[in-house]
């Protein structure tokens, strides 16, 4: 048994390392850090509430996520950042119940009298939808869903850059509601409310309407498996010590040969993608190493950069001063979910080999970061 599902009972609280002044936010969406630290600490607490593992030793469990699923335990992955959404040009106003969505992909040419130029980028090609020209359509943006159902998701892993699409905007799922609840100070002495010392707190809510959704997770520690019976545990997760239930997956998670049943197919340019489901951590920022790719990287869509700190609970070694952490985190740069990278694969790499090796697996430069979740991807062609 390596697959759970983590259904939250209450809305979680998830903090990012910022301080707070009146208003505590959260983040949008749960990063590895949070449901790792909460499989590793049911993992070595004993049943008398005492942590029994070394340091080394929890750090050692490897766990991968959390992705969001559905009530049947199918996975949702975060939208793919490859895909461009439009609205429809005779879509009336108001009306956004439908949109356009568009592949990109690398230009192997500049259209004529386009430049450009930027420190460290140089080798890499630029992107545009493949459908017009390599011109960016007319048509106003759209905002992009949050998630995308995985029958959707895996044939956009298959399919190749094709025409325009239309869809519902209904087939793709928004950002989980955030729900903020309002606060008082009470004093210690009086057990009274003190005057104007209000904050809010704000909290992700698991559901949409009457669909509830929970958070996918894969550890291998027999351990874990040990303390997880099959109607499952309670957990707490993220601030607040804020209930979930734990308990065993009926399914595992979708496998290569299931989405690629004829195998992964690069073409003469042998290019292939690798789009992150997890936010990755690499030493050069926003770009995994060629090492972790498997090929060389030769284009990249990633959005905006998700910064990740915290506060490190690991008293020093006093016969290595360098190792262990007490006090604030070092902040670190991430790519955030969805991120899609081109790779040209070497010659007389098999793609099949090279595919599996990646598929549901960490791309991040550092071994620990991978084994605390991070940088988790999937493969698709070009």
């Amino acid at each position: 048994m390596s697959h759970y599902l983590i259904d939250p009972r209450d809305p979680l609280v998830l903090r990012d390392g910022r301080a707070s002044d009146t208003e505590m936010r959260t983040l949008p969406f749960p990063w590895p850090s949070t449901t790792t630290g909460c499989l590793r600490t049911l993992t070595g607490t004993s049943a008398k509430g005492r942590f029994e593992l070394s340091t080394a030793e929890a750090l050692r469990i490897p766990v991968a996520g959390p992705l969001l699923a559905d009530e049947q335990g199918n996975l949702l992955p975060p939208s793919p950042a490859d895909c461009l959404w439009n609205r429809p040009d005779d879509a009336p106003a108001g009306d956004e119940t439908q949109v356009e969505r568009r592949r990109l992909a690398p230009l192997d040419a500049l259209p004529a009298g386009a430049a450009y130029g930027a420190d460290g980028l140089n080798d890499l090609k630029l992107l545009a939808p493949t459908d017009n020209g390599g011109e960016m359509p007319k048509a106003k943006a759209a905002s992009a869903p949050a998630f995308w159902r995985w029958s959707d998701f895996a044939r956009w892993l298959q399919s190749r850059p094709t025409a325009m699409e239309r869809c519902e905007r209904s087939a793709f799922l928004a950002p989980l509601p955030v729900e903020r609840r309002i606060h008082v100070k009470i004093d210690a002495e009086t057990q009274t409310a003190e005057d104007g010392m209000l904050f809010s707190t704000q909290a992700v809510v698991f559901a949409h309407g009457k669909e509830r959704f929970q958070l996918a997770v894969r550890c291998p520690d027999e351990r874990l498996a040990r303390k997880v019976p099959d109607n499952g545990v309670a957990v707490h997760v993220g601030g607040k010590r804020r209930l979930s239930f734990l308990r065993p997956a009926t399914a595992r998670w979708p496998d290569f040969g299931t989405v690629f049943p004829n195998g992964l197919e690069v073409g003469a340019g042998r290019i292939a993608r690798i789009i992150l489901l997890t936010p990755g951590l690499f030493e050069a920022g926003w770009r995994p190493s060629d090492a972790q790719l498997g090929g060389q990287l030769i284009a990249a869509a990633v959005g905006r950069p998700q910064v990740i700190s915290g506060w490190g609970i690991v008293e020093k070694d006093p016969d290595d001063r360098s190792r262990g952490q007490f006090g604030p985190k070092a902040i670190r740069r991430m790519a955030p979910a969805g991120s899609v990278y081109w790779v040209r694969l070497p010659d007389g790499v098999d793609p099949n080999a090279w595919a599996r090796a990646r598929w549901f697996q960490g791309v991040c430069d550092t071994e620990q970061d991978r084994l605390d979740g991070f940088g988790l991807c999937v493969v698709g062609v070009e």
